[in-house]
């Protein structure tokens, strides 16, 4: 199956993230501030984090090595994580404290969970937590897969939404993280390739579901429900909508109404994870020195840098260390 369209769909989540974090230093006024509840990006990555993964090892159901899976799924998230965020910010922290996002977090012992990405660590950038889910789910999915249960995710999912009508999992330490709704978009990928997988007939309903995916996340990006109800129920405002967009997508390309080739866009789409990493500290930074006047167009700017240095961190540093870290597994 091809995914050139979820490739590209992979950097424009990465950018809505980009925008969001720009908006948290938006001067009143500026455009940036419309993209408030641009988060909805991570939604977007969740659920196609799901697709990715079950399109990725449907067919090694008879060659299918649990160590190799997760080998070559702690080493996509760990040694970029460590090379272009955690790294760096360390020496931030230490070297220029009055730059740095969280210089005590560095002087804890507990900096060790951050480096681990362990569920509640210490925050040393606004998107680790995100990380957490995604090894989560892989460890999750890995053993599901092994023993040949994905269909587990489903009994898993009906309990977490059982669990959410009963008590409040936020309140709950155990609860908080394993079952916490936003891993109900892992599972809605992993559907939706299976959905993707079985194809149908004809483009129209493919394109009637892309419809609805995209007024709904329009709709959803309103945030007419309030900024709380938003954020605690975004696995409904912004989750439905992306395995509506993806599943979507992936049927349409599957036919041919949608063709992508190989290029820019695909390549953006690979390097998102290293985007992803790096934009919301260089936000942050620069955010220090643009004055309301200049801020739109300095951001505006700052995003096409962010989105040119991290294809090129991609195919000089990110891509080849994969390859290095993959090639001892084989």
């Amino acid at each position: 199956m091809k995914i050139n369209s979820l490739q590209a769909l992979r950097y424009f989540a990465a950018l809505i993230v980009l925008l969001y974090h720009v908006s948290k230093h938006a001067p009143s006024g500026s455009v940036f501030m419309y993209f408030q509840y641009g988060y909805a990006g991570v939604d977007v990555f969740f659920v196609l984090s799901g697709f990715v993964i079950a399109l990725s090892t449907s067919r090694k159901k008879r060659a299918f090595h649990l160590r190799k899976f997760y080998f070559s799924r702690f080493a996509r998230i760990y040694p970029a994580y460590w090379v272009f965020l955690f790294f760096p910010l360390m020496v931030i922290a230490l070297v220029f404290p009055q730059y740095s996002p969280s210089p005590r977090v560095f002087g804890s012992w507990e900096i060790v969970f951050t480096f681990l990405l362990v569920f509640g660590h210490p925050v040393v950038s606004q998107v680790t937590w995100t990380l957490s889910y995604e090894l989560y789910f892989y460890l999750l999915y890995g053993v599901l897969f092994k023993s040949r249960k994905v269909f587990v995710l489903a009994f898993y999912g009906i309990l977490i939404i059982f669990l959410l009508m009963i008590v409040n999992v936020y309140k709950i330490p155990c609860l908080k993280h394993l079952a916490n709704p936003i891993v109900l978009e892992f599972f809605a990928g992993v559907y939706a390739y299976k959905l993707a997988e079985g194809g149908v007939k004809g483009v129209k309903l493919p394109v009637i579901v892309l419809v609805i995916g995209v007024i709904v996340f329009f709709v959803s990006l309103g945030g007419y429900w309030g900024v709380d109800n938003m954020r605690t129920y975004r696995y409904v405002f912004f989750g439905v909508p992306s395995f509506l967009l993806i599943l979507s997508l992936a049927l349409l390309e599957e036919k041919g109404a949608i063709r992508i080739s190989e290029g820019l866009l695909t390549r953006l789409g690979d390097s998102s994870y290293v985007m992803y990493l790096i934009h919301s500290p260089l936000v942050s930074f620069f955010a220090l020195f643009i004055s309301d006047r200049y801020f739109d167009i300095g951001m505006s700017f700052l995003a096409v840098i962010v989105t040119f240095l991290s294809l090129c961190l991609y195919v000089v540093i990110d891509r080849p260390m994969c390859r290095k870290f993959n090639s001892y597994v084989k």
